[in-house]
This record gives structure tokens, C-alpha cells and sequence, in this order.
């Protein structure tokens, strides 16, 4: 799937809008919002008691062979480098979710990534040499949540039994993957590390979404 709209609750929505846009060179949509590829992002203000240091997850897809030109172009954009696990910035997975990735950090404490998935055709486009990476669109939204499976059963629900599991732990008590590589919901539990780093993602105010099935199994 392919979320075309993605609402997300953040304290300052304004400055997810300039730091997007300034960073990343995503064009405003007016408003508190901005477009990356085939997404539309939304921000609103979060009114609930979330602390003001909880974070959010988002990874955006790439083109597929772009990930260590994507690499260097965000640490120029970003003036920051890479987040790293135990010294490593690009994290080459396999399975059935084969893709690299690098991570960064973002406003209010999230962990942002960039994510080119193996199964995904090379685009034949050519891009400038420098400026921000080219995104394709929103892969991921993640969710610190108290109770994974229960969150996945409720995903279920409300977006359709079709939505497939695509990782994580069978029992779904630690993490797990709703979607596919175009679109998908990742729910962490709310004291697991949110990888790379060793900080927690607390149980977050819901992200809402609008998708369409773009015909992947």
C-alpha cells in the first residue's frame, strides 16, 4: 500500500514544516504540511499529555542503488551525522524485508530514515549531484504503542484484515510490520530501543493515514 495522506500529531507543526522543507527540500502544501513523493504529509497539534521528548518515526523511501549518495547528501543537508549501530551508518537487512538503510535525527527527538528496499526497480531518472536525497514517498510510520498485538488487531480493523504482517516477532510482542515496502505501520513496544539508538519510542498520540492498494502481495 501507499499512503497517500498521513496525518501526523507533533508539538510544533510549523517547525516540522521548516525543517523539512529546509532540510529535505520538501515543498510546502500550505497550511502545516508538506509533500515527499507520492505522500502528503500533514502535521497537527498534539494535545495530548505526550512529554515534549517523545519521538516519532518516519522513513522515506529511496531509489534503489541510491543509499550511500543518499548517505552523504543528508549529512550535508543536515549539518549532523548519521545515527550509527556500533559505528555502522548503513544497516543492509535480508529476509523479507531486504533493504539499506541509513537513520538520522529529526525534530522533537524522532529518528528518521532513509530506506531503499531491494525489491523496488532502480529508478532511471538522473538527479542533480548535490542537494537533498530524491524521495519516492512515506515507507514508514512508526508507533510506540503499550500492547503490540492488540495494536495490530485494531490496525486490522479499521484499515482492512487484508493488511498484511510483514515482520517482526510471531508473538507480536516487540515490534511488528503492517504493509508492505511501498506502506507500512510499524508498532514498537513503548520500552523497546528504537533502532539505531538506545532510546525508547513512548507510546505516541496515532498517526491517521490514507492508502491505496498499489498491488503488491
Amino acid at each position: 500500500m501507499k499512503f497517500l495522506e498521513i496525518t501526523l500529531p507533533v508539538h510544533d507543526p510549523s517547525r516540522w514544516v521548516s525543517w523539512l522543507s529546509g532540510h529535505l527540500g520538501t515543498p510546502p502544501t500550505g497550511g502545516h504540511g508538506v509533500r515527499i513523493g507520492w505522500t502528503i504529509l500533514h502535521f497537527t497539534t498534539d494535545s495530548s499529555d505526550d512529554p515534549p521528548g517523545r519521538g516519532h518515526h518516519l522513513a522515506f523511501a529511496i531509489p534503489t542503488g541510491s543509499i550511500n549518495d543518499a548517505a552523504r547528501r543528508i549529512e550535508e543537508e543536515t549539518d549532523q551525522p548519521l545515527l550509527s549501530d556500533d559505528g555502522a551508518t548503513v544497516i543492509d537487512r535480508g529476509g523479507n524485508w531486504a533493504s539499506r538503510s541509513v537513520y538520522f535525527a529529526g525534530p522533537e527527538n524522532s529518528v528518521l530514515e532513509l530506506i531503499e528496499h531491494t525489491d523496488r526497480p532502480a529508478s532511471a531518472a538522473t538527479s542533480p549531484s548535490d542537494g537533498p536525497p530524491e524521495l519516492l514517498g512515506v515507507a514508514e510510520i512508526g508507533h510506540g504503542v503499550s500492547d503490540v498485538a492488540a495494536a495490530g488487531d485494531n490496525l486490522a480493523t479499521r484499515y482492512g484484515e487484508g493488511l498484511p504482517h510483514g515482520f517482526g516477532d510471531p508473538a507480536r510482542r516487540v515490534i511488528a510490520a503492517y504493509g508492505d515496502i511501498d506502506g507500512a505501520v510499524i508498532l514498537a513496544g513503548k520500552d523497546r530501543p528504537w533502532y539505531p539508538t538506545q532510546d525508547v519510542l513512548p507510546a505516541t498520540a496515532e498517526a491517521a493515514f490514507v492508502a491505496e492498494d498499489d498491488g503488491r502481495s
